[in-house]
Formats: structure tokens, C-alpha cells, sequence
């Protein structure tokens, strides 16, 4: 599990760079999210990784 969420995020990183005020925003979002409905919940939800928006039409 571990070694799937490490290739994942450096693949991640590897594609896609985000402006550190992003990550900024994300970790805060994290951080709201975890003190609300605790650990289990937002490690599921980092470990599904991104989700992708659909295109319209599609």
C-alpha cells in the first residue's frame, strides 16, 4: 500500500506542478477535513488520488 501511494505521488508530481499556494490551500483543506471527520476518513480520500472533472459530452 505504501509503495502504490509513493509511486502515485511521484508520478503525480512528475506530470503536474502545482503553485505552492495550491498546495498551501490543499493542506489547509486536508487539515479542516481530518479535525472534522478524523484520519481513516482522509487517508481514503488521499489515496484515491485526484479526482479527474469529466468533459461535457462525454
Amino acid at each position: 500500500m505504501a509503495s502504490g501511494l509513493l509511486a502515485r505521488g511521484f508520478a503525480a508530481r512528475l506530470t503536474y506542478e502545482p503553485s505552492p499556494e495550491a498546495w498551501e490551500a490543499k493542506l489547509a483543506a486536508y487539515e479542516s477535513e481530518f479535525m472534522s471527520t478524523g484520519a481513516p476518513d482522509v487517508q481514503r480520500r488521499v489515496a484515491r488520488g485526484p479526482r479527474r472533472r469529466r468533459r461535457r459530452g462525454a
